[in-house]
């Protein structure tokens, strides 16, 4: 062995203090990179960054690199096969979600200053959610990361408002048609006429929950308890689906067909998620109210006027006796009844 072959590196003593500093160290790496779950000795492969952007590959620090033995040796990183390894999860720096919304924001005043649209950000929102990991242990973080981004998109959407669905439009995203075709379109064309007088994001947002439209109607096969089957007539309902810009945008609105253009950019389901009870439109624009657990097996025209007074702790108590009724009773009564005109 030679003076130059020789590691004084080695020869000396690493303190403690030297090894808990390089796992800080080895810990900010990764926070300031995603948190990625591993990395090789040499450093961090190629991997998208918040943008979705494909960096070059980041190579340790070599004050960290040559500390990579001692860390292990201490017990801070643990190697999966040759070459990579992870630092354990008590001794990683996550990122808080106000430290997350934070930079969100940067990014996507970024995007906007340099010509960017809404639609773009939800892409943009998807990558970023992809290159942070963050504490999966902490219920509170990996629960409120997606609300708190989901929340900036919807001030972001509130801010730019019809000016920006108007004259950006690549920022509406795909053209959904869900209210185009025969009926459909005649009752958006009500819905519009009335969403022309409300002013406010949450105003229009809170139509849509309470209204839906009724077309159809459908037909469903069903069975007898023989076997026999037979078409029920059944409800063909649609719920309209809008992003928080299309409320916003037709909020600030003056105009029904530019509404009714606003909300061919809606998606929609067929029945409501939960059961709140709904107002249903036709195209001849009869309105009915619809609960799901009440009505589900009624026709449009079965179903109770807006007008109709419903006791649903009568309905609720009428159901619970009938149930309870031991009908043989009635049975035994009626013969018994039969049989006392017999003897007469």
């Amino acid at each position: 062995m030679d003076l130059f072959s020789y590691d004084f590196e080695k020869a000396r003593t690493i303190t403690k203090e030297e090894i808990e500093q390089a796992a800080k160290d080895l810990a900010q790496f990764l926070k300031e990179n995603g948190n990625p779950r591993v990395l090789s000795v040499s450093g961090l492969h190629c991997r998208p960054n918040e943008c979705g952007q494909v960096n070059e590959k980041k190579y340790l620090p070599n004050s960290i690199e040559k500390m990579i033995p001692f860390l292990k040796d201490e017990g801070y990183i643990k190697f999966e096969r040759d070459g990579v390894f992870f630092l354990k999860h008590e001794y990683r720096d996550y990122h808080t979600i106000d430290e997350l919304v934070e930079r969100f924001r940067q990014i996507a005043d970024d995007y906007f200053e340099n010509g960017g649209d809404l639609y773009g950000l939800y892409s943009i929102s998807t990558t970023f959610g992809l290159h942070y990991n963050v504490d999966l242990s902490n219920h509170e973080i990996n629960m409120g990361l997606g609300t708190a981004i989901r929340n900036e998109i919807t001030s972001y959407s509130k801010n730019l408002g019809l000016k920006h669905f108007i004259e950006v439009p690549k920022s509406r995203g795909m053209k959904m048609n869900c209210f185009i075709d025969g009926e459909l379109k005649a009752i958006k064309r009500i819905m519009a006429e009335e969403l022309v007088e409300y002013t406010d994001y949450q105003s229009v947002k809170d139509y849509f929950k309470r209204h839906g439209a009724v077309s159809g109607p459908k037909y469903q096969k069903s069975y007898d308890p023989h076997g026999i089957s037979s078409n029920q007539k059944k409800i063909e309902m649609h719920i309209a689906l809008p992003s928080a810009f299309c409320c916003q945008s037709i909020a600030e609105s003056k105009d029904i067909k530019e509404i009714m253009m606003i909300m061919d950019y809606m998606g929609k389901t067929y029945g409501p998620f939960g059961n709140e009870e709904l107002i249903l439109i036709n195209e001849k624009n009869v309105r009915k109210r619809y609960k799901r657990d009440r009505d589900n097996e009624k026709t449009f025209e079965e179903l109770y006027d807006l007008d109709a007074i419903i006791s649903e702790e009568n309905s609720v108590e009428a159901e619970s006796l009938f149930s309870m009724f031991d009908e043989t009773i009635l049975d035994n009564l009626f013969v018994q009844e039969l049989e006392g005109v017999g003897c007469s």
